[in-house]
């Protein structure tokens, strides 16, 4: 049933959020309308969301200093996310994500975007934590393999015959003998 003249959501009442169609039936005043404010189809990020990522993105880097003193959050990341990473002065590309449900393969591959973008060679690594979590680090498989090899070369035992020291001259060879003629 159409509203008479005088009637209908636009004249008062709790009906004011609906506008009424030829049919009579209610629909939302925007529904099938194009908005009055264009909004990207990109996500915008709350100003919430943005602190909360910028104060773990500090974290990261001070629990980094320990390692890398000069390490520190990349600022330019304001103008273009592909020109510096989230944690700048380390050898890691670093991409930090805190949240209810943290992309990490979708951070990694975002990392990685940039990187090929800006031309940056370094191995990327993605610190996330979600929230009310602990912090995790994501890399990929051959990045880890590189790290460790210097750690199991380190390991790795020591030839016993050229560390060991003689026990006794005879068994010191001839060329580091040194007699002594009277």
């Amino acid at each position: 049933m159409q509203p008479s003249a005088g009637e209908g959501p636009d004249r008062g009442g709790i009906g004011y959020a609906l506008r009424w169609l030829s049919d009579g039936k209610p629909r939302s005043r925007t529904a099938g309308f194009p908005s009055r404010i264009h909004r990207s189809p990109v996500a915008t990020v709350s100003a919430l969301s943005r602190r909360k990522g910028a104060a773990f993105e500090r974290h990261v880097a001070s629990v980094l200093r320990e390692l890398y003193p000069d390490a520190k959050r990349g600022l330019g990341q304001a103008r273009a996310g592909h020109e510096v990473a989230d944690i700048a002065e380390t050898p890691w590309r670093i991409e930090c994500k805190h949240g209810a449900r943290p992309d990490l393969f979708g951070a990694l591959a975002q990392a990685e975007r940039d990187a090929a973008h800006a031309a940056d060679a370094r191995p990327v690594l993605v610190v996330a934590r979600k929230n009310g979590g602990q912090d995790v680090a994501l890399l990929r498989l051959v990045d880890l393999l590189a790290l460790l090899r210097p750690a199991e070369r380190a390991d790795a035992p020591q030839d016993t015959e050229t560390t060991k020291a003689p026990e006794n001259a005879s068994q010191t060879p001839s060329s580091a003998r040194q007699e002594t003629t009277p």
